[in-house]
């Protein structure tokens, strides 16, 4: 399963969207594996399928997840969806994504096991990238807070 992150903006997927999607065929490439899932809604998750679809998983072992507008919903609405699905359920997402959707997915009652790829360490090393970071950074740290509050992790 793989999450996106932005939309995509006219035939480009997102920055943090690509990455995603790179590291699921990566890890699509290891074996193992009989589905991958892609999940966004706005046109993301259609994006996603078509990248993917590109770089050579078949079409028909892609189940596109279209409705989602947060990680809460792509955890909702995914959940549906793999529950009928037999065998172990990898999550590939950011580094900093990671702790809040791991969670936000066995609170919908999917256990999943994390591959995330160093997005923080692709984006530091340019510094104006830096404040951008921080800034996402920060967010991530508040959206943790109200999740956490409202008790979906």
């Amino acid at each position: 399963m793989v999450l996106g992150a932005e939309g995509p903006t006219g035939d480009f997927i997102g920055l943090g969207t690509y990455w995603r999607c790179v590291y699921a065929v990566r890890v699509w490439r290891t074996g193992g594996f009989n589905t991958l899932v892609v999940s966004g809604g706005g046109g993301i998750a259609e994006s996603m399928r078509r990248f993917v679809e590109f770089e050579g998983v078949p079409s028909d072992r892609i189940i596109v997840e279209k409705r989602s507008a947060s990680t809460r919903q792509n955890a909702l609405f995914t959940a549906e969806i793999v529950s009928r699905i037999p065998g172990r359920k990898v999550l590939v997402t950011s580094d900093m994504h990671t702790y809040r959707s791991v969670r936000a997915f066995h609170k919908a009652g999917i256990p999943v096991e994390p591959r995330f790829f160093p997005y923080v360490l692709k984006v530091y090393n340019n510094w104006p990238s830096r404040w951008m970071l921080f800034v996402e950074l920060c967010v991530e740290t508040a959206k943790i807070v109200w999740y956490w509050t409202q008790g979906w992790i």
